[in-house]
């Protein structure tokens, strides 16, 4: 043991001592080397007693990283909860008014104005689209516990303990690559067709927050059997909401008699190409 080492031991609080003042007089320190007569192998009955016998147990399994034991990842599960549980109380009014436009995509933005006011609707939906927001950016870190090795490089990086809030402020990324979209497209036909189109996809959000969001809190913290069970009804909710969209889009298209390829070409350019950017970028990223 160096003396520096000693030193830092000595500012620590810690004093050095001997064999004599911790086991006796008679005690004397040596170097760890069995000599012949001085030890001999015990058994665990002869060391503690005859009624004691030694057990053999399997190697425990090892203990791997996940984002989703993080504080902040249980905090917002609980957080969105209760805001959700809020809105849902304070906006029960505009429930029913959300499936009124299942069928007709026009009807809806106009029977949750007249359930409720202009400004009512606008905050409720501001609030579901958080919510929604919030609890995507958690799916996804579950899903990286689910699906990443756990010698992934970025459970070794600074950021891996606030990871809701990276994924979060990617997908405030994609939203606002929407919002601009739909800005630009509006600036540049001088229509409201853009508004119309980007209003369609605000209230389908609405509508699987409001359904899918309990489900998918469920998911985030089950195991098991429940996970299991759980996870397949959210794939059914959303890909039922993933063709509502579509026919609403698709509806509006032929309603405005533009062209079926300019529908795909929106959805390419409005969801697709983030979507493909993200699945080029992040596995890099994610090691």
């Amino acid at each position: 043991m160096n003396s520096e080492y000693i030193s830092y031991l000595k500012e620590a609080g810690y004093h050095p001592t001997t064999a004599k003042k911790l086991f006796g007089k008679a005690s004397t320190l040596c170097d760890g080397e069995v000599s012949d007569g001085g030890y001999q192998e015990g058994s665990a009955e002869d060391i503690f007693g005859i009624a004691t016998y030694r057990a053999t147990l399997d190697t425990p399994e090892s203990v791997e990283p996940t984002f989703s034991s993080e504080p902040l990842f249980q905090l917002l599960v609980i957080a969105f909860v209760v805001v959700y549980m809020h809105m849902v109380l304070r906006a029960w009014h505009f429930i029913g008014s959300i499936w009124g436009g299942v069928i007709d995509y026009r009807r809806s933005e106009q029977n949750m104005t007249y359930a409720g006011g202009a400004l009512p609707l606008s905050r409720f939906k501001l609030t579901a689209a958080i919510t929604g927001a919030v609890s995507l950016a958690l799916v996804v870190v579950r899903l990286m516990d689910k699906y990443l090795v756990g010698e992934a490089a970025i459970y070794d990086m600074g950021i891996s303990n606030v990871m809701p809030l990276a994924m979060l402020i990617i997908i405030g990324a994609v939203l606002l690559w929407s919002y601009l979209l739909h800005a630009t497209l509006g600036w540049v036909t001088c229509s409201t067709n853009a508004k119309e189109l980007a209003s369609i996809g605000y209230i389908n959000i609405v509508r699987a927050v409001v359904a899918l969001f309990l489900p998918a809190a469920v998911w985030l913290v089950a195991d098991g059997i429940v996970e299991s069970i759980v996870g397949w009804t959210l794939i059914v909710g959303l890909t039922l909401f993933v063709v509502i969209y579509l026919k609403d889009t698709f509806m509006f298209f032929l309603e405005k008699k533009v062209s079926v390829f300019n529908w795909f070409l929106y959805l390419c350019t409005a969801i697709l190409l983030p979507l493909s950017f993200l699945a080029a970028w992040l596995p890099r990223v994610l090691g």
